[in-house]
């Protein structure tokens, strides 16, 4: 999936080696993950710091990258097979862990939150990070990463919309006045408001100023560790409880079967190299953290919700690894 090329990197594309995947890719984004930890179960973060950072990087950092990424971006075919696949693959997930939740015969709050975990990925806290460490040095990278971003704004109003669906359907909400507000904060949300920015620029091909493109460029950069901060700080916050069974099951779901539908979906639509990384490094990203927040918003349980994205966020390294041996 990564053509090869001249590069001082030791290997690329088919012949990549486990010692880069290791060194130069995962074990990075392992260890500021684990500094978020450390910092949160130590007490160094605050809880009241963490939600501000995690505001910081959500309404400024991100915002920031998708706008400075988009401006310059080529719109082709591929963002559109891509945003299609991907579609394919959150809308099936959802359907099977839906039929799960029936079978395993779980009350409705947590059958809500065990479907949610299942197909909200975290894609602007892990799969951007991973994204940009994969292809660092790829002479595409520009593109593919802009292809990537394309597709986050549609997909973040996918998740809110069938979260909705999903929280309201298995009965986990206490009124469509809930259902309302998520619809409307759809239209509200900063990556999206970010994409459309980015794409306004790009459409009309009206370049960013230079002094505001670089101001973008350093506060996206620091949005990128400073996520993984957040994921990290806030899995220190978790606490393990009697939830834990359907938990570990839509994380097992989450990081298990979504990654192979991802692989499935992306053959079906024949998407090129790239766009199928994308599609496949998308489908293997732990639970979202926004999906604790939904269902907190929408009566769903909390202890499924929040105990899902710690156990996806420590078993999303074996289907990345296995992605980057494949690749």
């Amino acid at each position: 999936m990564i053509d090869q090329q001249k590069s001082s990197r030791p290997c690329w594309g088919r012949t990549i080696c486990l010692q880069v995947i290791l060194f130069d890719v995962l074990l990075p984004l392992i260890l500021v993950l684990g500094l978020g930890y450390a910092l949160g179960r130590t007490g160094f973060f605050a809880k009241e710091f963490v939600f501000g950072l995690n505001r910081l990087v959500y309404y400024v950092g991100l915002p920031a990258l998708v706008v400075h990424s988009l401006a310059s971006a080529r719109l082709d075919r591929a963002a559109l097979f891509l945003s299609v696949a991907f579609s394919g693959v959150v809308l099936v997930a959802a359907g099977i862990a839906w039929v799960l939740a029936r079978a395993a015969r779980l009350e409705p709050s947590k059958a809500g939150s065990f479907v949610q975990a299942t197909f909200r990925g975290n894609l602007a806290y892990v799969a951007l990070p991973v994204l940009l460490a994969m292809f660092r040095d790829h002479p595409d990278r520009e593109r593919i990463m802009a292809l990537a971003i394309l597709v986050l704004g549609p997909s973040m109003v996918l998740f809110n919309v069938v979260s909705a669906v999903v929280l309201l359907s298995v009965g986990a909400s206490t009124g469509r006045d809930r259902a309302v507000a998520v619809l409307k904060s759809v239209g509200t949300n900063p990556l999206i408001l970010a994409s459309l920015a980015g794409l306004a620029f790009a459409l009309l091909r009206v370049p960013v100023p230079g002094p505001l493109d670089h101001a973008l460029k350093m506060v996206g950069e620091l949005s990128v560790p400073a996520a993984l901060i957040c994921v990290g700080a806030v899995m220190a916050l978790v606490h393990i409880g009697p939830s834990w069974k359907p938990a570990l099951g839509a994380a097992l779901v989450k990081t298990g079967l979504v990654p192979v539908l991802g692989w499935l979906m992306g053959r079906l639509t024949g998407l090129e190299d790239g766009a199928l990384s994308v599609l496949l490094v998308f489908s293997c990203c732990p639970t979202a953290v926004a999906s604790y927040i939904m269902a907190v918003q929408m009566g769903g349980d909390e202890g499924v919700a929040s105990q899902s994205i710690v156990f996806s966020t420590v078993l999303c390294f074996v289907p990345l690894s296995i992605l980057l041996l494949a690749a």
